[in-house]
């Protein structure tokens, strides 16, 4: 059963709860298919009082209760492919799912369209049209559901102000370029090559060189392996030892056939048989063009997984990726810059004493003596080295592409809730106005960790390996619920590289599910986890480190930024607010469910 036959992504929100920002409408009173689009002239009276369309059986006639005619009852609930909702095909054949608390009637005729279906002579190949319509809807139902779907209505200042005084500690990391301090990157690791990196700076480390291997390998399967099977079956079929392994196979044709085809052949042209035994023709003979005439893609199909399992194609394929590919390839191929490269694999190629971030460090102390809880002096250094949760630091990030001076990250101390967080971020956003900018190379990132007590954890495929106790939060139900597609576009950020959509990663993973893989919303919910990606550069980090204290995991939130994103305070505001409610989602179990 594919992910699509099971639930579409809407239904999966419905056991979380809100669908869309807005009051909702009631089920009852929703424009519904073809009726939101056409007012049909057309109208049926009622047999009886509306009732609730998933008490209607299969085959019956449906009006909506203004007496506008919806259709036949095709999928009720509980079966294919909207086990939560009701199918119905309307008269000019189209299929629409109806919500199944959504109040029709039954409408006053003598049979229904289904039931005169049956009764025609082509009855099955009516049906099977309809059931291949039904397989249709579940494959799109997925994509159809818009991005405004996939949020919590924040449109209440109930919601709002529990999201700024939410049990969450946090925390920002703000990636800037200050106007008035020098740059000091006059490396160009840039522009280097991985020889001038390690003439330069020295040798890489092994790892690298590792993942460089690994990745080679993946290359060499999926460019190279299958044409090097088509060319070795091309140099082996003709062989009479495979071809009687093929005969002595469960695949090939067994030798009464190959003996009846020989009678069969006698008999239908003698001279030519004849011909054929006088040329020495033997048993191998006639069972090479048996199997060219009846067999000849069983034999191919054969071939491949014999050849695959005689030869060491895997490695000859990877040498064929390693004549093509050189290790830059491999990383543009991750990376956008060489030093993102070289900041992921903890290399060292600083040549000059940090003097840019001290700088920045020296302008930021400006603001902090003046307007910070947290008074000390700044720490500073390069990309991962400062080690502070009760002071504000600077460090180097090679990602930023300043417009005008020095580009730095600025990181915050921890805050004991988002409210005090932003207050002290509206402060800097004001004082930014004279001292730094950001553009597209820049990004505003919040980490968060939940305080409540008691949290709702749930196992991840580490925990289950190790045998560990739950320790997350619900990913999948974070992912849905966030809307990070939305908030990716509110910045202007929906196609960059470094903030990927965790909501178009779970799609991806859905769409690869096979028939049969969930057998309950439980284990439908625990596979679809596994499409959340862990990796850093997506829309909520999972980071693999803990809260100290309370020993939850650490989640960043990498949406919001862009070009001027300091100048947007207000859309910074909501969404953090989204963001810690996400928090409260993950890590409550019944938050956000229907009651």
């Amino acid at each position: 059963m594919k992910f699509k036959d099971i639930k579409t992504l809407e239904h999966l929100l419905k056991e979380y709860s809100y669908k869309s920002s807005g009051k909702p409408t009631p089920s009852g009173q929703q424009s519904i298919g073809q009726n939101a689009k056409t007012d049909d002239k057309d109208s049926i009276t009622p047999e009886s009082q509306p009732i609730p369309i998933k008490d209607i059986k299969k085959d019956s006639n449906v009006i909506d209760k203004e007496g506008k005619e919806l259709g036949t009852v095709v999928s009720t609930v509980g079966n294919l492919p909207a086990k939560d909702s009701v199918v119905v095909q309307d008269k000019n054949k189209k299929l629409q799912v109806i919500d199944k608390d959504t109040e029709v009637d039954i409408a006053n005729m003598e049979e229904s369209k289904l039931s005169k279906l049956a009764k025609r002579k082509n009855k099955k190949q009516q049906i099977k049209k309809i059931g291949s319509k039904l397989k249709k809807l579940a494959r799109r139902r997925l994509k159809e559901q818009p991005a405004e779907l996939f949020e919590i209505n924040f449109n209440t200042k109930e919601i709002a102000t529990a999201g700024l005084d939410a049990p969450v500690k946090c925390g920002f990391e703000a990636e800037t370029f200050f106007y008035s301090v020098e740059s000091n990157s006059s490396s160009g690791v840039d522009d280097m090559s991985i020889d001038d990196v390690e003439y330069t700076f020295g040798d890489l480390p092994e790892n690298a060189y590792e993942d460089f291997q690994n990745w080679l390998y993946e290359k060499g399967q999926d460019e190279y392996l299958d044409d090097l099977v088509v060319d070795k079956i091309e140099e082996v079929s003709e062989d009479e030892e495979w071809l009687d392994d093929f005969l002595d196979s469960t695949s090939g044709p067994s030798s009464e056939a190959i003996e009846q085809y020989k009678k069969d052949f006698e008999e239908a042209d003698p001279k030519e048989y004849e011909n054929r035994e006088e040329d020495g023709w033997e048993y191998m003979n006639w069972a090479r063009e048996y199997v060219e005439q009846e067999y000849e893609d069983d034999y191919r199909a054969w071939l491949d997984g014999a050849v695959r399992e005689e030869y060491e194609l895997d490695q000859e394929a990877k040498e064929a990726a390693d004549s093509d590919y050189s290790m830059e390839d491999w990383i543009y191929d991750n990376y956008s810059y060489m030093s993102n490269f070289l900041d992921d694999y903890g290399y060292d190629y600083s040549s000059e004493e940090s003097g840019s971030v001290e700088g920045v460090a020296d302008e930021l102390n400006n603001w902090v003596k003046d307007n910070s809880k947290f008074t000390d002096y700044p720490d500073y250094g390069d990309y991962g080295d400062t080690n502070t949760t009760t002071s504000w630091a600077v460090e180097k990030d090679s990602s930023i592409e300043p417009d005008d001076g020095a580009g730095a990250e600025l990181i915050s101390p921890v805050f004991d809730s988002p409210r005090s967080m932003l207050e002290e971020m509206r402060s800097l956003f004001d004082w930014s106005e004279e001292n730094f900018g950001t553009n597209n190379s820049t990004g505003l990132h919040v980490t968060m960790s939940w305080h409540g007590k008691n949290p709702d954890t749930v196992k991840d495929e580490d925990d289950e390996f190790y045998g560990n106790d739950a320790t997350g939060p619900n990913k999948l139900k974070m992912a849905l619920l966030l809307g990070d597609e939305y908030l990716l576009a509110e910045f202007g950020r929906l196609r960059n590289s470094y903030t990927k959509s965790q909501y178009q990663n779970v799609l991806r993973h859905a769409e690869g599910m096979k028939r049969g893989d969930a057998k309950s919303f439980k284990e439908f919910e625990k596979i679809l986890t596994k499409g959340i990606d862990t990796g850093k550069f997506n829309s909520i980090h999972f980071k693999g480190e803990k809260d100290r204290i309370a020993g939850t995991n650490l989640i960043e939130f990498r949406i919001a930024g862009g070009t001027d994103y300091n100048t947007m305070y207000e859309k910074v505001v909501k969404a953090v607010v989204r963001y810690s409610t996400i928090m409260k989602a993950g890590y409550e179990e019944d938050a956000f469910r229907r009651d």
